[in-house]
């Protein structure tokens, strides 16, 4: 999700039971984006597949990505599928925090983890933050959560673990309110947007 990354892998998931939604993307549908935009992708995985014929679902990928490799992820053979976020990454914006918090909770998972940055030993968010650390990560001191802004960023920690409960709770009502997730998203994201939005 963090657009300035080099990628290595374009990754997407298509659900077997209800690959393409109405056909468009956030907010009037489910998607993410277009769907001609699979083009990118170098894995296609098809979720929540049962052992139906997924043939003409899988042509239609075919048809949009001839490179693509495409694989069936079947969760009746009793493994979850989860994906884990990073968000409120230095230089992001309320509108790309947002986003991504969108489309975690549009994914059909089993599970979605939502973290803020740590600049750990080695990596090249710390390089990044240079003399804006505050303090050491110590995850042992975390009593309740272990979120604890370790940098001064373009966010604050209020504001931080704001968007992880959030983004946790979208993704909760799609995973159990299923076709009836829309509407209830969109009666709670409009005004916990506006309120994301407010906080400093």
């Amino acid at each position: 999700q963090y657009r300035s990354l080099k990628h290595r892998a374009e990754i997407v998931l298509v659900d077997s039971k209800n690959p393409f939604g109405n056909g468009f993307a956030l907010p009037r549908g489910v998607l993410r984006e277009p769907v001609r935009n699979l083009g990118r992708a170098d894995y296609v995985l098809i979720t929540k597949c049962d052992g139906s014929d997924n043939s003409e679902l899988k042509a239609e990928i075919r048809r949009l990505n001839p490179r693509a490799e495409i694989v069936e992820c079947a969760h009746r053979a009793g493994l979850e599928v989860g994906a884990f976020f990073i968000v409120c990454y230095p230089g992001e914006t309320d509108e790309t925090v947002l986003d991504t918090l969108r489309f975690a909770s549009s994914l059909p998972l089993d599970y979605v983890g939502l973290t803020m940055p740590y600049p750990l030993p080695g990596t090249a968010l710390l390089e990044r933050m240079g003399g804006r650390l505050t303090r050491d990560w110590r995850p042992q001191e975390a009593l309740l959560v272990n979120h604890t802004l370790t940098y001064e960023g373009d966010f604050s920690a209020a504001k931080m673990r704001f968007a992880l409960y959030k983004g946790r709770v979208q993704s909760e009502m799609r995973r159990r309110l299923g076709r009836l997730a829309p509407p209830a998203l969109a009666l709670f994201e409009k005004p916990t947007d506006a309120l994301f939005r407010l906080l400093k």
